[in-house]
């Protein structure tokens, strides 16, 4: 729609933003796949050890989010220019933009 809308080079800078970020969920789809089938164990025998679990993948998930957002708003500049040419500098914005949802992004793999 995007494309239709503005064009081909709005879509791609776009896209160089989106897949920087879609790499960065890699960690924690790792990471929820690894918990969810103890989460589950736990949620059936122990309430005690599923709320232990599920704050502490909270607090790991946040403490991992949190400074890759802030890194990757910081850094957006430096990041764009060295994984791409000098063509996708309004590609920054939009990395900045989706940055900021990192933590949220990270925490929704723990609840899907």
């Amino acid at each position: 729609m995007l494309s239709l809308l503005k064009g081909d080079a709005p879509l791609g800078w776009y896209n160089a933003s989106f897949q920087l970020i879609a790499a960065l969920l890699l960690v924690p789809g790792i990471y929820a796949t690894a918990v969810f089938p103890q989460l589950n164990i736990y949620i059936k025998n122990s309430q005690i050890n599923f709320l232990f679990l599920l704050n502490h993948s909270i607090k790991y998930l946040l403490g991992l989010g949190i400074p890759i957002t802030l890194g990757t708003f910081m850094l957006a500049p430096r990041i764009i220019h060295l994984l791409y040419s000098s063509g996708y500098v309004n590609s920054i914005v939009p990395l900045k933009i989706m940055a900021l949802s990192i933590p949220f992004v990270f925490l929704t793999f723990l609840f899907t």
